[in-house]
């Protein structure tokens, strides 16, 4: 009887401490991605943005735009688009300039002149 709830509350212990280590394995590669963009190494965001998802973290808005604009600095335009695409609602400032540039590149031309209009108005 005292080995079987020993026996759970190593278990528990041990899986609290894979969780654990987990969360901070994520913090850090999103703590790395957001770092890398502030130095303008978009690629190693993207990188780190993609490791920190591998380990299960889930973006949040700000790094979702982060991710975005480093799409657009790295002339993806097709992912810039789908990430703005997702967060069209969310847009503003130099986000929604970006996201009409995608649309135009793209030859989303009326959506891209609705969105360039938007722009002007930020």
């Amino acid at each position: 009887m005292h080995l079987m709830k020993y026996i759970i509350t190593l278990g528990v212990v041990l899986l609290a401490f894979c969780f654990g280590v987990d969360a901070t394995a994520q913090k850090k590669e999103l703590k790395k991605a957001r770092q890398a963009y502030e130095e303008l190494d978009y690629y190693i965001a993207l990188e780190n943005y993609k490791q920190a998802q591998e380990k299960g973290a889930v973006l949040g808005l700000e790094d979702k735009l982060i991710e975005g604009r480093c799409y657009y600095m790295m002339n993806d335009i097709t992912k810039t688009y789908e990430t703005f695409a997702e967060l069209q609602d969310e847009l503003k400032g130099e986000d929604v300039f970006i996201f009409a540039s995608a649309q135009h590149q793209m030859t989303l031309y009326e959506d891209a002149i609705q969105w360039y209009e938007k722009s002007k108005l930020q």
